[in-house]
């Protein structure tokens, strides 16, 4: 299961570091509604653990793209 977590991670900034801002935070959404997914489902304490983990750190990526976007704007 962390293997699955940490590819969806990795896919994200993957895309992310590309500079693709508009695809990155469809990415992080997608991101998101897997990690609500897995928080509900799982039993796994470690899985568990990395997806909180995940879970909390999306708002600051949001953030960062949204501000990014308003930059590459002006």
């Amino acid at each position: 299961m962390d293997a699955i977590v940490i590819g969806r991670v990795r896919e994200f900034l993957d895309v992310y570091r590309s500079g693709n801002l508009e695809e990155a935070l469809k990415k992080l959404r997608e991101l998101e509604d897997f990690v609500e997914r897995l928080l509900s489902v799982t039993r796994d304490a470690k899985a568990l653990a990395l997806a909180l983990n995940v879970y909390m750190a999306i708002p600051l990526y949001e953030d960062m793209i949204k501000i990014k976007m308003k930059i590459e704007k002006a």
